[in-house]
């Protein structure tokens, strides 16, 4: 029915970080994913969500 063939893995590389992957796993980009992930990490502490209500209140001063 189908022909079994051996793949090496950089075929197997390929074709799953470009299915998994598409864009985003790019050397020159990796100052942006770990930008992205202190933010996240600043974002989910107890001071950053305790500070959440003042900030808001100053943006509705803002408006």
């Amino acid at each position: 029915m189908f022909e079994r063939r051996r793949c090496s893995f950089a075929e197997h590389e390929k074709a799953i970080n470009s299915a998994i992957f598409p864009g985003i796993q790019v050397v020159c980009m990796t100052h942006a994913i770990a930008g992205k992930a202190v933010a996240f990490n600043e974002a989910a502490s107890l001071e950053f969500k305790a500070h959440q209500p003042q900030a808001a209140r100053c943006a509705a001063v803002m408006d």
